[in-house]
């Protein structure tokens, strides 16, 4: 969630989300794999590759009597296939998603990140060039509830493009927009009358993730889609990685009005979005992606505008 999370934090259950994630995930990309091979073999041979394929990545045995004896058999042509998924545009990014969502579903299960398992997957992982994402790049903030949202999201619309055949790779398009007079990179330096967030308002937020030299800070508020935003920037060395804009409303009506208006705003601008699920809007960009919530709570009714930039990759972690 953005660093205005706490204030409207919904209650998902996260196993149960990630399970059928990993369900879906699976089903698309044994669909997608099949298609692939289809080109080279026959529809029962591709299918057993594709099976054969996709255990393998996940460290699992093939699944059925015919594909065990089929990687017996075939086994250097499973391993060849595997090592090339990270250049299959049509799967990469799927399975970036699946040993995300493997992963925080093992730190449930065992409430250990560094677990035999997980370390062993992370392995795979590398060995097949294949990116594990964190928090931030999938949904642009260190709320690893909100990154268990997302996950079922993505594994949703892409068993949904697998099975329809008309997947395409997500393709970027356009910068993360101005706040006002903010943006993505700017130096906070740039900015008057910031005030640092204090440690217990610091505490508050429970960051899953921290960054070396990270700061917090109160900005005067901005105009943004004809409305005045409270704003929170989150900066590493000066530099500004992270703008979440908060705008409350008096009541559901005009924040679903402002919710639309700021949604066609965006899609103009930035092109059908990544996903779509009923209270989160996520666009990529070129520079970072674009998180718009909607949230209620305690009588308030809210927008949240998280703009997150892809420099966070390259920040030091401390938490």
């Amino acid at each position: 969630m953005s660093l205005f999370g706490n204030l409207f934090r919904p209650r998902p259950q996260p196993a149960t989300i990630l399970t059928e994630a990993i369900e879906r995930l699976q089903m698309g990309l044994l669909t997608k794999l099949t298609v692939h091979y289809s080109g080279r073999f026959s529809p029962k041979e591709a299918l057993v590759l594709a099976n054969c394929v996709l255990t393998y990545a996940m460290l699992t045995e093939p699944l059925g009597a015919d594909a065990q004896k089929y990687y017996k058999a075939h086994k250097k042509l499973v391993h060849d296939e595997a090592a090339r998924l990270s250049d299959n545009l049509a799967v990469r990014e799927a399975f970036s998603y699946l040993y995300a969502a493997i992963t925080l579903h093992l730190v449930i299960q065992t409430r250990s990140p560094l677990s035999e398992p997980a370390v062993l997957l992370g392995n795979r992982a590398t060995e097949l060039s294949l990116y594990i994402p964190n928090t931030y790049d999938i949904c642009g903030s260190g709320d690893a509830l909100e990154c268990v949202q997302a996950i079922g999201v993505f594994a949703q619309n892409y068993l949904d493009q697998a099975v329809d055949r008309g997947g395409v790779p997500k393709v970027r398009r356009g910068l993360a927009p101005r706040i006002g007079s903010y943006h993505l990179g700017m130096r906070t330096t740039d900015v008057s009358r910031l005030a640092e967030f204090t440690p217990n308002e610091r505490a508050a937020l429970n960051l899953a993730v921290e960054f070396r030299n990270e700061r917090i800070y109160h900005a005067p508020p901005a105009g943004f889609a004809g409305a005045s935003w409270d704003i929170v920037l989150g900066a590493v060395d000066n530099q500004v990685f992270k703008i979440s804009a908060l705008l409350t409303l008096p009541n559901r009506e005009q924040r679903d009005t402002q919710w639309r208006s700021v949604d066609a705003q965006l899609r103009t601008a930035l092109g059908a979005p990544a996903s779509t699920p009923p209270t989160m809007i996520t666009w990529d960009t070129e520079d970072g992606n674009v998180v718009m919530n909607r949230a209620e709570g305690g009588g308030a009714y809210a927008l949240v505008l998280t703009l997150t930039s892809r420099a966070v990759s390259g920040f030091a972690r401390i938490k």
